[in-house]
């Protein structure tokens, strides 16, 4: 494989790594609720 190929690969995994980070970041926070949108209820 050469070395061109394998850099590749290595950015797609980080990328992969970097969005799946991003999502258990987002999912770990609870959902934010809106004052206006709590006055209304």
């Amino acid at each position: 494989m050469p070395s061109d190929a394998a850099k590749t690969i290595e950015e797609r995994i980080r990328a992969v790594e970097d969005r799946l980070a991003i999502y258990n970041l987002i999912a770990s926070h609870p959902l934010a609720r809106s004052d206006a949108a709590a006055a209304n209820v």
